[in-house]
């Protein structure tokens, strides 16, 4: 199995400290594949409808100001580490603007933050980066509030595995590779989860299948996950659980200490309205996970 290849990494900002430390893991990943860094602000289509055109063409120049002392900033600190970062200013709605510009340039891998907002909140100003996630053309490296510094090159997370989360959807299925390849790029341990739910377990139960011979069944698919031609310095370790699926994955990978989870996302089976509700698996992890979870969107 080929390495991953990341040639272009596209970070969306909002000049929040949250949106800082997604800037720290684009900075560090763009570093090692020595890619391109685009680092994006959208001036919100919102403000259109609010405060008109002048005002937002106004907003437009400071932050166009704001975001080039921002890269400069982070060149004369060494914080750069020598990589081409090019900064950039739209404006729109965010994720569709995000998007166009990763079809564009070709983006590899979009890194956003999540503030963490739930309940009422949430309904009503969404998660920009589940938003981007759901719209977008490539995988998205969501940096929620609890998640630590960037891992490649810290000494304190050295040997601290990789969690992928699985749910033998076609999603989870474009994620393996992206899965295998970064266990193998920086070796380190893939753990491979599958969650079987606690009302399936019910089921099964009272049903013909043994819930034992469920996990085992389970276990047979996680195998079969991993191509024959994957290099096994991954070293994969094959994990089924019953429980409930967000909570299992965020328990995982505490218990493990993780230093990243990867997940696959069914874009297709979310409305823009669901995209905004705090219940989903994918919002849940983004949200409370203490490392940057990686989608990969099918």
């Amino acid at each position: 199995m080929k390495s991953l290849k990341l040639n272009s990494i596209l970070v969306a900002t909002d000049f929040t400290e949250s949106a800082d430390r997604a800037l720290e893991h684009g900075i560090a990943i763009a570093n090692h594949y020595q890619a391109i860094l685009y680092v994006v602000y959208v001036v919100s289509s919102l403000a259109f409808t609010i405060a008109g055109p002048d005002v937002v063409e106004l907003a437009a120049e400071a932050s166009k100001r704001d975001i080039d002392g921002l890269v400069h900033e982070l060149a004369d600190s060494g914080r750069l580490n020598g990589v081409d970062a090019r900064p950039i200013v739209l404006k729109g709605n965010v994720d569709e603007e995000v998007e166009s510009l990763a079809r564009a340039h070709r983006v590899d891998l979009i890194v956003a933050s999540t503030h963490g907002r739930c309940g009422m909140d949430r309904f009503f100003f969404g998660s920009v980066a589940q938003m981007i996630s759901k719209r977008s053309c490539c995988p998205v490296l969501t940096v929620g509030p609890y998640s630590r510094g960037p891992w490649l090159d810290n000494p304190a997370d050295s040997g601290k595995p990789l969690l992928f989360a699985t749910a033998f959807n076609d999603s989870c299925s474009k994620a393996v590779p992206y899965a295998i390849s970064l266990a193998n790029d920086f070796e380190r341990q893939l753990y491979v989860l599958h969650i079987i739910p606690p009302h399936h377990a019910h089921l099964l139960k009272k049903g013909d299948m043994a819930n034992g011979d469920h996990e085992a069944s389970a276990l047979r698919h996680l195998q079969a996950l991993i191509p024959s031609d994957a290099d096994r310095k991954c070293a994969p370790t094959l994990l089924v659980e019953s429980c409930d699926p967000a909570e299992g994955i965020l328990r995982a990978a505490k218990r493990l200490q993780a230093v990243g989870i990867i997940m696959g996302a069914d874009r297709d089976s979310n409305s823009d309205l669901t995209t905004r509700l705090p219940g989903s698996i994918t919002n849940h992890v983004n949200r409370e996970a203490i490392c940057p979870v990686l989608t990969v969107g099918g």
